[in-house]
């Protein structure tokens, strides 16, 4: 009787995933353009498809002239609500394609998961800046450096620290 090799996973098909997991984390850290723009919180917890409670406060409008004793605006907070996502990218490699394809299977298959992670987090975040409802807008045909300093004001920024501009 002939044994069968079609089913079942074998040792030789996979790959150690503590050698691919540093691969993959130093590409990935490279490859992002606008996750490393955002604040990360990692102390959450959960499991995909758990939905979590973020507060945030509310914006209190752009400044006004005011007569004395008139009420003032008050500050807010609301919250939102998020759900925790897994994203992935899987490649099978077997042991003679490690040993004897031309090139670094290895590590290409790990620039590559590295490569759509991160394609997958920046598609994310500009998904979610597209739909901002505070914008600024400029008249004119060039951004110049007043642009920027008016985006700043009415985004609320502080002058001091990073600033940048998505175009």
């Amino acid at each position: 009787m002939a044994f069968d090799t079609t089913n079942g996973t074998k040792l030789a098909n996979l790959v150690n995933p503590q050698v691919m997991a540093g691969l993959i984390n130093n590409k990935l850290t490279d490859l992002q353009r606008l996750t490393p723009l955002c604040t990360i919180d990692s102390t959450l917890e959960g499991q995909p498809g758990s939905v979590i409670t973020i507060p945030k406060f509310a914006y209190i409008g752009d400044a006004a002239d005011v007569a004395e004793g008139a009420d003032m605006t008050k500050l807010t907070e609301t919250t939102t609500n998020a759900t925790i996502k897994k994203v992935g990218k899987a490649v099978e490699l077997t042991e003679e394609a490690l040993l004897s394809a031309y090139g670094d299977p290895l590590n290409q298959a790990a620039y590559q998961i590295a490569l759509s992670i991160a394609g997958k987090m920046d598609n994310d975040v500009l998904s979610t800046a597209n739909g901002a409802t505070l914008t600024y807008t400029s008249a004119a045909t060039e951004f110049t450096a007043d642009d920027f300093s008016d985006a700043l004001v009415k985004f609320g920024e502080d002058i001091d620290g990073d600033k940048y501009a998505v175009v």
